[in-house]
């Protein structure tokens, strides 16, 4: 895959691109030296990379310059085409206003115009970004293990600024820390074993989540990894002890007799009682009307009358008085006969009083035990608290039977863990026979990045690929220093700093691409400022290995650089790029005329 041309419908803003299929230089010129307010960094020459990504199909995130600036933006159409290594074109057009929605066209011709192209001659019309890439990436048909998302290698071969700071971790990836998401994919580059470098990843977070599950769940369940012979010797023990407090319960079933007493006070006794002791009362009032009644006697005395009579002169009839004995007589008859049935009606009375007494007597004991029953307090208090100690003997039982629980679901996760371990010391073997043992992709690669950075620092580098503590894939770069014989005396860290940093990073890119020059992989970098800070010397060892790459692999290169980071030879002239070699000048022209969008600044 290489660019070929990048437009956009505004022709006389954004002057179209033509690259070529070799050596591309974009050059910053400045002609306003004396103007300090204006700086050829800010030309465009780094922001045509953002507008590559953004038309090879980045999610263009709100931070994104194009989001930022809407307003300027939003009615760009942008149009990349790009050389398919099948030697076909694909065309990527994609709007600002509606980015998510993109046209794909595939056509033989290069340096095509579609900016007036009518919708149904797109062959892909608005479809979406994610279908996009799909359509982008099997179109480039990469056949390098692991390139399914053509993006994930995009930014080693459009390099900024910024992703010169490590020569294996570009920007794409340093939004995050985790290995994982770069590692397994460049060390698939170098001919080692993809799969088991992510499972070895994988098998490690596995077993952290894990582990923080396992910590969680302990602290959760307040539950610890310990022998479970020893929580079943307690609960043997605690069943014991709760045997025994129950037969204790059932013999001394206080609360029983306390419910049966109460209840028979409540329901049948106090009712009786207050019965019995009413119809006493009754019988009582009746008797003793009676006895009063059997007390009575008949005193009238006939000549007390008489006497009276006389008193008062009042004659007194002598048949008068034996009319009145006479009634006397009867009267005495009647009484003598009422005062027997009232003797026999006692009688009786008198039986059901006694009767009514012992029931009495019989209710009151009955009473008395069972008010005794319930007055025992300490019997109660006795029976309570065996009670109480059975409910906390079957609590405990049952936490300690779910701790069993806990603890073979803890130990399930510890053989997880182990297996899990197992699997990763597997893999870390296999990786390390991997990285030691023979491997010409591997091998190629450090003897192109060699070659490079000996042509162009006149040192010795190499790529180093080890393993960590943990059993990670480690890549670095070391410098060799040797003596005059060629012996290797030591390594030093010069690649820590940002000058030979940059030669190693373009240096790691290009020996990629001449490994797969042969194969369908990226056949362009574009490398920004390659040649800031570098002694003019390097500065022109870089630039003749990088025309002798461009010709002997086919590998189109882009070169963005300012005019005062251009060489000057031995005899003191500048080295200059031919016509062809430069696709775009830039400079500081008034009113934007020379910078890459001709509008005010954003």
């Amino acid at each position: 895959m290489k660019l070929s041309k990048i437009y956009t419908n505004k022709d006389e803003v954004f002057t179209p691109i033509h690259f070529n299929k070799g050596l591309n230089i974009i050059i910053g010129r400045m002609f306003n030296k004396t103007d300090m307010n204006i700086d050829t960094h800010n030309l465009g020459k780094t922001f045509l990379i953002t507008v590559i990504d953004f038309l090879l199909l980045n999610d263009c995130n709100k931070n994104h310059t194009f989001k930022e600036s809407f307003n300027l933006f939003k009615d760009f159409e942008f149009y990349l085409e790009i050389e398919l290594n099948s030697g076909k074109y694909l065309t990527i057009k994609r709007t600002v206003g509606n980015d998510k929605k993109i046209n794909i066209k595939i056509h033989n011709e290069r340096y095509k115009d579609f900016k007036d192209l009518p919708k149904s001659s797109w062959d892909f019309f608005e479809i979406r970004i994610k279908e996009a890439k799909k359509i982008v990436n099997s179109n480039l048909e990469f056949n390098i293990s692991y390139t399914e998302d053509y993006r994930k290698f995009l930014n080693y071969f459009l390099r900024k600024q910024n992703d010169f700071d490590n020569v294996f971790k570009v920007s794409y990836f340093s939004e995050s820390r985790k290995d994982i998401l770069y590692k397994p994919y460049i060390g698939s580059l170098f001919g080692l074993d993809y799969d088991k470098i992510l499972s070895k990843y994988e098998y490690d977070e596995r077993i952290s989540n894990y582990n923080n599950f396992k910590k969680t769940f302990e602290k959760e369940k307040e539950t610890k990894s310990k022998e479970i012979f020893e929580i079943k010797n307690l609960i043997f023990n605690k069943k014991l002890s709760l045997e025994k407090l129950k037969k204790e319960l059932q013999n001394n079933d206080l609360k029983l007799h306390e419910d049966y007493a109460q209840d028979k006070l409540i329901i049948d006794v106090e009712p009786k009682i207050s019965l019995l002791n009413e119809k006493l009362y009754n019988l009582n009032f009746e008797i003793n009307k009676i006895k009063e009644s059997l007390d009575n006697k008949m005193k009238i005395n006939i000549y007390e009358i008489k006497k009276l009579y006389d008193e008062v002169n009042i004659h007194f009839k002598e048949d008068i008085m034996r009319t009145y004995e006479d009634l006397v007589n009867f009267n005495k008859i009647i009484l003598e006969e009422r005062k027997v049935n009232l003797r026999e009606k006692l009688d009786e009375l008198e039986a059901k009083k006694e009767k009514y007494n012992l029931k009495l007597i019989e209710l009151n004991s009955i009473r008395k035990k069972n008010l005794k029953i319930l007055e025992e307090k300490n019997s109660f208090k006795k029976y309570n608290n065996i009670q109480q100690k059975v409910i906390n003997l079957e609590i405990e039982i049952t936490k300690l039977e779910s701790e069993i629980d806990n603890i073979d679901y803890l130990k399930r996760l510890d053989s997880d863990i182990d297996s899990f371990k197992e699997k990763v010391k597997d893999i870390k073997s296999n990786i390390k026979n991997n990285i030691e043992g023979e491997n010409k992709i591997k091998d190629k690669i450090n003897d192109y990045f060699r070659e490079f950075i000996y042509k162009v620092l006149n040192r010795t580098s190499y790529i180093n690929i080890t393993l960590n503590k943990k059993g990670n894939l480690e890549y670095d770069t070391k410098f060799i220093n040797t003596n005059e014989a060629g012996e290797v005396m030591s390594t030093t860290s010069e690649s820590d700093g940002h000058t030979y940093k940059k030669i190693l990073c373009m240096a790691f890119d290009v020996a990629l691409l001449k490994t797969y020059s042969k194969d369908s992989f990226y056949r362009f970098v574009y490398h920004d400022g390659g040649l800031e800070t570098l002694d003019d010397r390097k500065k022109i060892n870089l630039i003749n290995e990088i025309k002798i790459i461009t010709e002997e692999y086919g590998i189109q290169y882009i070169l963005t650089l300012i005019d005062s980071d251009l060489p000057r030879k031995e005899n003191g002239d500048i080295m200059n790029f031919s016509e062809e070699e430069i696709i775009l000048e830039l400079s500081d022209e008034y009113d934007n005329k020379g910078k890459l969008f001709k509008m005010e600044t954003f």
